[in-house]
């Protein structure tokens, strides 16, 4: 059926299924890779040969596709979500481009790879009928391997690989319709020359609010078929690409040669404004104004934006200030301006905070994309009063102080930034907590106990070839690695109660209920939340040393048998080989993976216990309001809240279903679950401090005035 309409869209997307290329693939190369190498028949060796590489390029061609579209469908769902904020027009506009340049080099991708399966299964036949015919098609093949033999015959070769490449053709068949259309509608969308950006995206049909469900499915269908696609690759070492810079820049290249054979986007729109070609701080979804204000010899007021920049290590948090200073037409009756960043601690009994300065030279700043007027080179002066102060001072150039009035003044534009080392999180204000719940993205540790475990479990089996020593030690690693799961299980068990009774309040919060059950309600999650933050730290904890002690054991392995050296590992029914360069950099991608989410899992759930401890401390506000009266809990909030829920929800889904593949002591029976959650939660709750809770409009009582929720110290 073809797709014209956003009905149709949604039609395709909840029957797209591409679940038989992942076993089409793994037999594959299962059914062929002995073959190579094999005493057959020189010429027919070197046809398999050819074959294999050729299968493995469609294959590779097929996870280019992926992650292409990948990319379109995960910055388009973002958009969506921030669509009813009236986000910049050149913003929207800018993000629809490259969401269409994506999806249409992901389709192309597909394309290519359909092509490559259709032309390899007429050539698979060709080929195994001349094994037929030289052999006899019913004649049994030995291929011996390492320490076993594979007994097949022709016909039984030919069925297979015919029907499994035909199986990865069909499933290219439905990419490429279901992409083709996607790319049709959007384009008949960014085309449309009635639409206007005064007007909310979410006003055309084709992302009207009851289609972000289908768009976010068709992004989540994706995601699975790059995590299941990357498993064979990654274990018949088919070139998947585990490095972030690399992927990028693999995708770059791709996009980059496809030019040609990818049509323009245009979009005629009205309403779109004209691009001054300056920088523009708002562009940027990450950044968020935080002061505007007029000030004196300037011509309008002058703004800080500031965004979060990707954390170097746990305890760091990286910013960015973009500083606006708006000039009249002749210049500014401006001599210098001095620029201060310093943190100041919400309450007395915090740890102090520590800032270190990225910008340090007039190089950086003048360098920076940001910087306007390009040709001002300011007198720049930095330094650091204490700890916590930061102070850049910018003067006028040597030629205007020598009175040449065609030098440019002061900068009109800069950016400045600098690194907080904190022992605990840096406050999340609402704003940056709904930006931070939908960047949220816990999926790598699902995918990578599946990795891990697949990788290491044979090496410890009571068959390995390896020194006995080192087998203990790799044991001793596996089952470490089982506990740091454990810790992010027990926290995400508590993340999810936490959030539940959250949304519960909020949902129940325009009947009027008893202040002192919304307060308890409250306590509870506010404690549910710091023990699931306890979990996620402990976890955290666990995959950095075990990081660093996976990649000693390995030094060991390579000292002893050779980085290149291949390792025959026995399974139920093969033999899968491996060599240790590829099974260490697999296991370390992992288990950085799982750090860096973990990392974030500790990050969120403080910000959402601190924000919690800010509310219930709150001596100005009355639980004789509705609760949603609160900045923190309005009704603009609550799909943030929402989100939370169903990313931590699914994170348990995911957890569990990988914790029980590989018998990891998930708990499935409630009441022992119930219990053990219980424990873990008292035994952290007794190392934090109590506070009070300072709400109004509470009745009293013993026990409705404390809350443990500060993290420890």
């Amino acid at each position: 059926m073809p797709i014209d309409s956003a009905s149709s869209l949604t039609t395709a997307v909840f029957s797209y299924a591409p679940e038989p290329i992942f076993a089409a693939v793994a037999e594959i190369m299962t059914t062929v890779s002995p073959f190579i190498g094999s005493s057959f028949d020189s010429e027919i060796n070197q046809s398999l040969k050819e074959f294999r590489e050729r299968f493995i390029r469609a294959v590779q061609h097929t996870c280019v596709a992926i992650k292409h579209t990948l990319a379109g469908l995960s910055l388009l769902c973002s958009l969506l979500e921030d669509a009813d904020t009236k986000p910049n027009p050149l913003s929207t506009v800018s993000q629809l481009r490259e969401i269409a340049e994506d999806l249409l080099a992901g389709n192309a991708c597909a394309a290519d790879a359909h092509e490559q399966y259709k032309a390899l299964r007429s050539d698979a036949e060709g080929q195994l009928s001349l094994l037929s015919q030289k052999f006899g098609e019913e004649t049994v093949i030995n291929v011996s391997g390492k320490s076993n033999t594979t007994k097949s015959t022709f016909k039984f070769l030919r069925h297979t690989i015919t029907m499994y490449i035909h199986e990865s053709e069909k499933v290219l068949s439905a990419t490429v319709d279901i992409l083709t259309g996607v790319n049709n509608l959007l384009r008949t969308f960014l085309e449309d020359e009635t639409f206007s950006l005064a007007n909310l995206l979410t006003t055309a049909p084709l992302f009207a609010l009851d289609m972000f469900s289908t768009w976010k499915e068709l992004r989540t269908r994706f995601i699975s078929f790059q995590a299941e696609l990357r498993r064979p690759m990654l274990k018949f070492e088919m070139g998947y690409i585990l490095d972030a810079d690399e992927s990028s820049r693999e995708l770059e290249e791709d996009k980059e040669a496809r030019k040609p054979q990818i049509p323009e986007v245009v979009i005629k729109w009205q309403g779109i404004p004209q691009d001054s070609g300056t920088a523009d701080p708002q562009l940027s979804p990450s950044r968020e104004k935080i002061i505007s204000v007029g000030i004196r010899k300037t011509s309008g007021k002058c703004t800080v934006y500031l965004e979060r920049l990707e954390n170097l290590q746990h305890g760091t948090t990286g910013l960015r200030a973009i500083i606006s200073i708006p000039v009249f037409p002749m210049g500014s009756g401006l001599k210098g301006v001095c620029i201060y960043a310093t943190l100041k601690s919400e309450t007395s009994d915090l740890p102090a905070c520590t800032l270190n300065n990225r910008t340090t030279t007039v190089e950086q700043i003048v360098q920076d994309p940001n910087f306007e007027p390009t040709n001002c080179r300011p007198i720049f002066s930095t330094r650091q009063p204490s700890r916590s102060t930061l102070r850049w001072k910018f003067s006028h150039p040597l030629l205007r102080w020598l009175r040449w009035k065609l030098a440019p003044t002061l900068p009109t534009q800069l950016a400045l930034s600098f690194d907080i080392e904190h022992s605990i999180d840096v406050n999340l204000h609402e704003a940056s907590l709904t930006a931070a719940a939908l960047s949220y993205s816990p999926h790598p540790v699902p995918g990578a106990i599946r990795e891990v475990m697949e990788a290491l479990s044979p090496l410890v089996s009571s068959d390995s070839f390896l020194d006995a020593d080192i087998n203990q030690s790799l044991k001793d690693i596996v089952e470490r690695f089982r506990q740091a799961a454990h810790y992010m299980c027990i926290g995400v068990r508590h993340a999810v109660r936490s959030l539940t009774m959250i949304c519960s309040v909020l949902a129940d919060s325009d009947t009027k209920p008893d202040p002192s059950s919304t307060a308890n309600q409250l306590r509870r999650a506010a404690e549910d939340c710091l023990a699931g933050w306890g979990g996620a730290r402990d976890a955290f904890e666990h995959y950095q040393t075990l990081r660093k002690d996976v990649n000693s054991q390995f030094d060991l392995l390579a000292e002893k048998f050779g980085e290149e050296s291949v390792i025959s590992i026995s399974g139920k029914s093969n033999i899968t080989n491996r060599s240790l360069k590829t099974l260490r950099t697999t296991v370390n991608f992992h288990l950085q993976e799982s750090e860096k989410a973990s990392s974030a899992t500790v990050d969120i759930l403080q910000g959402v216990a601190n924000l919690l401890r800010a509310f219930l401390e709150d001596e100005s506000f009355s639980l004789s309001n509705p609760v949603t009266a609160a900045p923190l809990f309005a009704l603009d909030m609550f799909r943030t809240w929402k989100t939370l829920r169903e990313h931590f929800s699914c994170f348990h889904i995911e957890l569990r279903r990988s914790m029980m593949r590989f018998n990891m002591g998930y708990i499935m029976e409630s009441k022992e679950a119930r219990d053990v959650m219980n424990e873990d939660k008292r035994t952290r709750l007794a190392q934090i401090p109590e506070i009070h809770v300072k709400l109004q409009g509470i009745p009293l009582s013993p026990s409705a005035s404390k809350v443990s929720l500060l993290p420890p110290r």
